[in-house]
């Protein structure tokens, strides 16, 4: 059978090694792949899975799982259930494939705890290639306006009604999602510009704007005139600057029904 795909369908608390080239194990609870590229598909129990060198593509199957990528340019699709889910990267570049539910963002070295508030569900992966898109976050601390006054970003949970803006009109919306994530922010200059926060102090866009200074992803766009502008690109080495010496920084998503704004420490940025 060497060389020739696998197809294990056994259930129960067997951990099985595949050894084939093109290995398809599914349904089993403890997986171990082969060297070479492997199909590896989890039960709804809570598994553990090692796809072993080789470009893996593994799927868990709900329960709360621990998947080790192993080498190699991996993939993992998550199948939505209840679980908790400890994801470790090997060396490669590995994909995330979280679905509808789970936000990403990028992490090019170290590690990042998403949570999702609808469920309670949380994901933590344990990485240095994650490849993953973009982030577009507020920093824990930051304030939102609510109907009851401001609130720090960390308190919010999905359902919450804070204040928004569309199309020129502002009221207040319920929010869809929360997610947080924790970046550990590379040493490496050009890596951290991707991942370090941006400073905005109190009044650097315009008088009282920001009321107070204002963190946020570099990716973070900030309202200005009617145009939506990336904080990266707002640097001005003074009054707005990028924290490069920062080295973990908490990250707060907040989504809303559509993309608008939210006033966030007296000034309008996305949600």
């Amino acid at each position: 059978m060497v060389g020739q795909p696998l197809q294990l369908n056994a259930s129960g608390g067997a951990n099985p090694a595949g050894g084939a080239a093109g290995d398809a194990l599914s349904n089993i609870e403890g997986l171990i792949g082969s060297s070479f590229n492997d199909t590896l598909i989890g039960n709804a129990s809570d598994n553990t899975i090692y796809g072993g060198d080789g470009a893996d593509s593994i799927m868990d199957g709900g329960g709360n799982d621990w998947l080790d990528f192993g080498a190699g340019d991996d993939r993992f699709d998550w199948v939505s259930g209840s679980g908790d889910l400890t994801l470790i990267g090997g060396a490669g570049n590995d994909t995330l494939n979280l679905g509808t539910g789970w936000r990403s963002g990028p992490v090019e070295a170290g590690w990042v705890n998403y949570q999702r508030v609808i469920g309670g569900n949380t994901v933590t992966l344990f990485t240095q290639d994650w490849n993953l898109d973009y982030v577009v976050c507020f920093a824990e601390g930051t304030r939102i306006v609510t109907p009851n006054g401001e609130d720090a970003v960390e308190n919010l949970r999905a359902g919450d009604m804070v204040l928004a803006m569309r199309n020129g009109h502002a009221g207040f919306e319920a929010l869809r999602w929360v997610g947080f994530l924790d970046v550990a922010v590379p040493r490496n200059a050009a890596m951290a510009a991707k991942s370090a926060p941006i400073l905005i102090k109190a009044g650097a866009l315009a008088p009282g704007m920001p009321a107070r200074d204002l963190r946020v992803s570099p990716d973070h766009a900030m309202e200005i005139d009617g145009h939506l502008i990336p904080a990266k690109h707002l640097v001005n080495g003074s009054s707005i600057i990028q924290e490069s010496w920062c080295r973990r920084v908490r990250y707060f998503h907040l989504e809303l029904e559509a993309h608008g704004l939210l006033l966030s420490e007296g000034t309008w940025s996305e949600s």
